[in-house]
């Protein structure tokens, strides 16, 4: 599904190989500045750049990690509903599909919510919800916790697991070594460049690792 040889970008991306099949549940993490959201941005389109070596044949959906960025609705309705306009359906099935989502994030209660009113933690749902809806085969979630309460945070990293084990696959961008168990692969980064990938077990038993790239 993606496949980068050797790709560069400016010098925010050097050498990148890195190959994702259908269906995995990946965490990327990264002290700052590390390239982690760069590479997100290339992957889901938004470089909107021909970068040589780099194949990829699905639309990846991008969860932004500030939902101000996303969020383009006055209300939470007009936003979930934006992009289903677009793909012309009936509003039978585009209230079924708002109404299911509001109810799988538990934010039902906010559907005529103006998006100026809504909390941090709120818009980041709202945020989330806009781009599930559009059932993608590919969902970059870049810091999507950091501002939910700890039973909101419970239940979207459990919506996130029934994606994956739905088929979808899933780029989780985190700073909580606790999310990153979820992960059964784990690619780290470091200056631009991936200085690990393999089995995320065996990475959270390497603490000299997690200490060299500040994860710890």
């Amino acid at each position: 599904m993606i496949n980068l040889k050797n790709v560069n970008y400016k010098n925010i991306l050097k050498n990148i190989n890195l190959k994702i099949e259908k269906g995995e549940y990946i965490s990327l993490i990264g002290s700052n500045g590390s390239g982690k959201t760069t590479l997100a941005n290339l992957l889901s389109g938004l470089l909107e750049e021909q970068i040589e070596g780099m194949k990829i044949d699905k639309k990846i959906a991008l969860v932004f990690e500030n939902p101000d960025n996303q969020l383009i609705g006055t209300t939470v309705e007009d936003d979930i509903s934006f992009g289903l306009r677009n793909m012309q359906l009936s509003r039978e099935v585009m209230q079924r599909k708002i109404t299911q989502i509001l109810d799988e994030l538990d934010i039902f209660e906010l559907k005529k919510r103006e998006i100026s009113s809504l909390s941090g933690g709120q818009k980041q749902k709202v945020a989330f919800a806009s781009l599930l809806v559009l059932d993608f085969e590919v969902y970059i979630l870049d810091e999507v916790t950091t501002m939910l309460d700890p039973e909101s945070k419970e239940l979207v990293l459990e919506l996130i697991s029934k994606l994956n084990k739905e088929g979808k696959t899933i780029i989780q961008i985190t700073h909580f070594l606790e999310e990153v168990k979820l992960s059964k692969r784990t690619i780290v980064m470091k200056n631009a460049q991936i200085v690990y990938d393999g089995d995320t077990e065996k990475l959270l038993e390497n603490e000299n690792l997690l200490i060299e790239n500040r994860l710890i």
